[in-house]
């Protein structure tokens, strides 16, 4: 009888990641669930990383060595060949899976078969200060999100392979270094996307990450992705517009009354626009760009009365996407700060 093959394909690209590799490999040696394979693609290293991941004798390793550096995105894409899991999911080598990672992501897409794909909350570490992103839950939420963030923290993802192999979906060259927004964004034409609201992954933050070191040119694809959605809302931005939209989505949210007015008028603007077009869900829709009006009027809340004013008098705020609890911290805030 044939053994049968792996659940889960555990996919970790390597390029020079010798300083976190050692942590990265056995917290996914470490898993609870253990029907995987993890396949390590060594991208033209120079330093130790090789030599590291030959260190281990456990079987479920595969080691692919690439002939040259081929960069994230052909690596990616011919590790989405080689994998032989039902399921792929993404590890960088620089962070830390936490033990029940896979088991509760298997379970969940068991359970969740119309989920093409689903990520996790992630905590950033090697900071000052430790931080908890956490993406919406559904896939109405993440979908109305897109048009402002990625919404999956892709090295927490686990996606149903025969959703990319029956959609001929694969990262796409053209967009390298936001490779995962891209994919998000197309395959959600074609499956439901999902969050755990539970942190499985710690995302190490550190000058070397690809996030880092090509931060200006990710974010310029970022911004022809947004473009692309804005033109599907019948949004022409002007180019204040567009770098409103940018801060709001970055949540580098200005501390001043003009960026207040912008943002707010901006955010109207993308209400009524989905009003007409009927491109994103309802309530959905509304309750997001609420929480993007909360962190506005957050970072203004140093104007007081004012800021508080207007946020009592916005109908942005005015529905369930912003809790009591969110309402009265930003009273006590603008209070607090504005006397100070």
């Amino acid at each position: 009888m044939a053994m049968a093959g792996p659940r889960v394909t555990v996919l970790m690209p390597v390029y020079n990641g010798e300083r976190y590799l050692r942590e990265a490999i056995e917290s996914i040696l470490g898993q609870t669930f253990s029907g995987f394979e993890l396949l390590i693609i060594n991208d033209g290293s120079t330093d130790r990383s090789v030599e590291i991941v030959n260190s281990y004798t456990d079987p479920r390793i595969r080691l692919v060595n690439n002939d040259e550096n081929l960069g994230i995105v052909a690596t990616l894409n011919k590790g989405l060949k080689l994998a032989e899991g039902k399921y792929l999911a993404r590890m960088d080598c620089d962070d830390v899976s936490l033990p029940t990672r896979l088991e509760k992501q298997v379970e969940f897409m068991d359970s969740h078969p119309q989920v093409g794909i689903s990520g996790t909350w992630i905590k950033m570490v090697g900071t000052r200060e430790a931080r908890i992103w956490a993406p919406p839950e559904t896939h109405e939420k993440i979908v109305c999100t897109l048009l402002f963030t990625p919404a999956l923290a892709h090295p927490s993802v686990i996606i149903r392979k025969s959703v990319l192999d029956i959609n001929s979906l694969k990262y796409d060259p053209s967009f390298e270094h936001a490779e995962d927004y891209d994919l998000w964004l197309r395959s959600s034409h074609f499956t439901r996307l999902a969050n755990l609201a539970e942190v499985h992954l710690l995302y190490r933050i550190h000058p070397d990450q690809i996030g880092e070191r090509y931060f200006e040119e990710q974010q310029s694809l970022a911004k022809s992705i947004r473009l692309f959605q804005l033109a599907e809302l019948g949004v022409n931005p002007s180019s204040e517009e567009l770098k409103v939209h940018r801060e709001i989505s970055l949540r580098r949210m200005r501390a001043d009354k003009q960026f207040v007015e912008q943002a707010e008028g901006w955010l109207h603007g993308l209400k009524e626009a989905n009003r007409q077009t009927l491109l994103y869900p309802e309530p959905d829709f509304s309750r997001i760009l609420a929480g993007f009006w909360l962190s506005v009027c957050q970072a203004g809340s140093g104007f007081g009365l004012w800021m508080l004013v207007k946020f009592l008098r916005s109908s942005l705020g005015r529905n369930r996407g912003v809790s009591f609890g969110e309402k009265l911290a930003l009273i006590v805030r603008c209070c607090v700060r504005g006397n100070g």
